[in-house]
């Protein structure tokens, strides 16, 4: 039951005791890449992110105490749970510009994306089983011959 609860505030297990892997979510807003991550229950020092060649890495980690009187005596449970994700960045991220927020327990992280880099085309989409090429008119025939 233990791991369930961690699992619906952490997220998913990496298979390695004790460490867990954080829900996140990635989008494209106002020219900026986002990445939030949901750590309900931390604090903002419990929080480290970096940038390293594989992408963000956010990382940290989250201990819990709690002691209870017991008759003559005290019972005392605690809990220590460490998490990690690395979320790929795309090239055109210009990383010496990041910022991170967090903010009731919900850490966003934007980077601006560089816009010379980000040029794009439209490709066409067609109805399956038509991806043969297009015929050519007449007129384009002719003027290819005559070339």
């Amino acid at each position: 039951m233990q791991d369930e609860i961690e699992r619906a505030f952490f997220g998913s297990s990496n298979n390695l005791p004790g460490i867990r892997v954080p829900f996140t979510e990635t989008f494209e807003k106002d020219g900026k890449y986002c990445v939030r991550a949901e750590l309900p229950g931390l604090k903002e020092d419990e929080v480290k992110v970096e940038v390293n060649d594989e992408g963000i890495v956010i990382q940290g980690a989250h201990s819990d105490q709690k002691e209870e009187k017991q008759g003559e005596g005290y019972r005392t449970e605690r809990q220590y749970t460490e998490f990690y994700r690395v979320v790929p960045l795309p090239e055109e991220a210009q990383v010496e510009q990041a910022r991170a927020d967090f903010q009731h327990g919900v850490l966003e992280i934007q980077i601006p994306l560089s816009q010379s880099q980000r040029q794009g085309r439209q490709i066409p989409v067609n109805a399956s089983g038509s991806a043969q090429p297009e015929k050519k008119s007449a007129q384009s025939e002719k003027a290819e011959r005559a070339a």
